[in-house]
């Protein structure tokens, strides 16, 4: 996220909205095919709307991975980079229920198939593919420049999908309830969802870094 935001400050015509995919992929836990336009569902910012009970705001996924409907549960944070994005793009603050607006918009016309010569159209699950890959090869160039070539080597195999996990078990971590991480990630158990109980294992190390091993001592 610093990179993706280093990068929006040197070029925001090219990169608010790389800033923006990031952000919503980190904090919302979606898979690339609930972002990605594809035959059959184009993604429009009045996705994000409203709970009409409660008020608070949601990103609404129609259908997932197994065919499911879901929506997720949006933070302040979040929320405030959407208002970002969308004032970027000369947009008001949040979408109207009938906003049609693409969610993310190509920055030069699509070459083929239907959208073909259109500027105003979603961008597709490869071009999110290259625009993250692209964060992530500055992110690992920015940690070999610092000396930490492991954590460049490290970056240099993430996906987008990594994001996603990377989301899910830092809000595991962080003490949010495993059922509401459950239903923003759309699992179909709570089982799948314990698994990212594995990121508390460097916190049970030092926990026990102090342990005795003879408490008279």
């Amino acid at each position: 996220i610093d990179q993706a935001e280093e990068m929006a400050e040197a070029e925001p015509e090219v990169h608010e909205r790389t800033l923006f995919l990031v952000k919503l992929l980190y904090g919302t836990y979606c898979r690339i095919s609930e972002i990605g336009a594809r035959p059959g569902y184009a993604p429009v910012m009045s996705q994000f709307r409203r709970d009409k009970k409660t008020g608070h705001l949601g990103f609404f996924i129609p259908k997932s991975k197994g065919g499911k409907r879901r929506t997720v549960a949006v933070s302040d944070q979040l929320k405030e980079a959407l208002i970002r994005y969308r004032r970027f793009r000369k947009l008001s603050d949040m979408p109207a229920p009938n906003d049609d607006h693409p969610l993310f918009v190509r920055h030069k016309a699509a070459s083929h198939g239907r959208e073909a010569g259109m500027i105003n159209a979603n961008l597709g699950i490869r071009q999110i593919r290259e625009i993250i890959q692209e964060v992530m090869n500055r992110t690992a160039e920015r940690f070999e420049n610092d000396g930490l070539h492991e954590d460049a080597a490290e970056v240099k195999v993430l996906t987008v999908h990594s994001i996603r996990h990377t989301g899910i078990s830092h809000d595991i971590a962080n003490g949010r309830p495993l059922q509401h991480v459950q239903a923003d990630a759309g699992h179909e158990s709570i089982d799948v969802t314990s698994r990212y109980l594995h990121t508390t294992r460097a916190e049970r190390h030092y926990s026990a870094k102090t342990k005795r091993l003879n408490p008279l001592d």
